[in-house]
């Protein structure tokens, strides 16, 4: 089945989230010709959820290289949660699961407003509400 590139927007109502609260979810496209919508984007929220695939190790180096930098530079202080997706489709081996975890480590330590890690399988539904509670949390329970 085919998952669209960019979801539309939606709204958690607040009795629906753990900490009572109104949840605005706003996806963004990473193509360059929509950097203003993202950069829009990323100044109304309140929070930041940034993924990367676990089976495309680019798309972690691109968290590191490029997103990352970019939330340090022009939204100092936003806190970001970084999701593993596709968690039912990456490799479980002990080797790669170090690899994983030694690469998550120094970059908890380059960006200390990276403030929650966790992974989900969107297919599966595994961890899918801790993504958004994680990115709930950060908000109602700052790390001053």
């Amino acid at each position: 089945e085919e998952v669209p590139h960019v979801m539309t927007d939606a709204v958690i109502p607040a009795e629906a989230t753990a900490n009572n609260v109104r949840v605005t979810l706003l996806d963004t496209s990473a193509h360059p010709t929509r950097h203003e919508e993202l950069m829009s984007k990323l100044h109304k929220a309140d929070s930041i959820i940034a993924v990367y695939d676990c089976n495309r190790r680019e798309t972690f180096d691109g968290l590191a290289e490029r997103w990352l930098p970019l939330v340090q530079d022009h939204f100092p202080g936003k806190p970001v949660v970084v999701v593993c997706t596709k968690s039912d489709a990456a490799e479980t081996t002990s080797i790669v699961a170090q690899q994983e975890h030694e690469r998550l480590k120094v970059l908890l330590s380059t960006f200390r407003f990276v403030l929650a890690c966790c992974r989900c399988s969107a297919k599966t539904l595994v961890n899918v509400d801790q993504v958004f509670y994680h990115g709930e949390l950060v908000i109602s329970y700052p790390l001053a």
